[in-house]
C-alpha cells in the first residue's frame, strides 16, 4: 500500500479514528470499565509527516501534578493501570486492523514501575500475547524516566521489550528549566 501525500496524511488519521468511532459502537458494560484515553496525531520531525498516533490515557489533574518524589516513584496500581490502557488500546488497534484500518500506536509504560520484579514480569507477559499480527503498528513508549537514570538500567528494560517490538520510545525529562525563558513580544 502506497503512502499517501504529506498533506492527505492528516486526513487519512482522521479518517482511521473515524472508522474506530463507529466500530466501537455503543460500550458494553465491560468496555466502560475501561480506562478511557485519546489518540493523538504523532509526527515524526524528521521525515515531516504523520506517521501514526499515540494513545494518551486520560489521567486525573491530580496524578499529573505530584510532587517529584512521588512521580518517579514505581507504584502498583500504575502498573494496573499501564496494562489496562494497553488492553484497551490493544482492543482498538485489533478493530482498525479488522476494518482493513492500520496504523502506527505509541502507548506508554511508567518506566519504574516496568523495573519493579514484580511489575516486570506482569508486563512482560500482558505483552506477549500481543497478536502477531498487530506488534508490527504498536510502539512502547517509556515515561517518567528519572533524572540520572543509569545507561546500563535503560539498556536492559529496552532490550527487553526489543524480545517483543521493533522500536521503543524514550521520554526523559527536559534538561532545561522553562522559567529561564523570557516572553519576547
Amino acid at each position: 500500500q502506497s503512502e499517501p501525500p504529506p498533506s492527505d496524511q492528516s486526513q487519512v488519521l482522521a479518517e482511521r479514528l473515524a472508522v474506530l468511532a463507529v466500530l466501537e459502537g455503543s460500550p458494553s458494560a465491560q468496555e466502560k470499565k475501561q480506562p478511557s484515553g485519546v489518540y493523538a496525531p504523532f509526527w515524526h520531525a524528521k521525515t515531516e509527516r504523520i506517521v501514526g498516533s499515540i494513545c494518551v490515557p486520560r489521567m486525573p489533574a491530580a496524578i499529573r501534578r505530584l510532587p517529584e518524589q512521588h512521580y518517579y516513584a514505581p507504584n502498583r496500581e500504575r502498573a494496573q493501570d499501564d496494562i489496562q490502557h494497553f488492553n484497551a488500546m490493544l482492543s482498538n488497534a485489533y478493530k482498525l486492523h479488522k476494518a482493513g484500518q492500520n496504523t502506527a500506536i505509541v502507548f506508554s509504560l511508567n518506566f519504574k514501575t516496568f523495573c519493579a520484579p514484580d511489575s516486570a514480569k506482569e508486563y512482560m507477559q500482558v505483552l506477549r500475547q500481543t497478536p502477531a499480527s498487530l506488534v508490527k503498528y504498536l510502539t512502547p513508549r517509556f515515561v517518567r524516566i528519572p533524572p540520572g537514570t543509569p545507561q546500563t538500567l535503560l539498556t536492559s528494560r529496552v532490550q527487553m521489550l526489543t524480545t517483543i517490538f521493533r522500536h521503543v520510545i524514550l521520554q526523559a525529562p527536559v534538561p532545561i528549566s522553562f522559567r529561564s525563558f523570557e516572553f519576547v513580544p
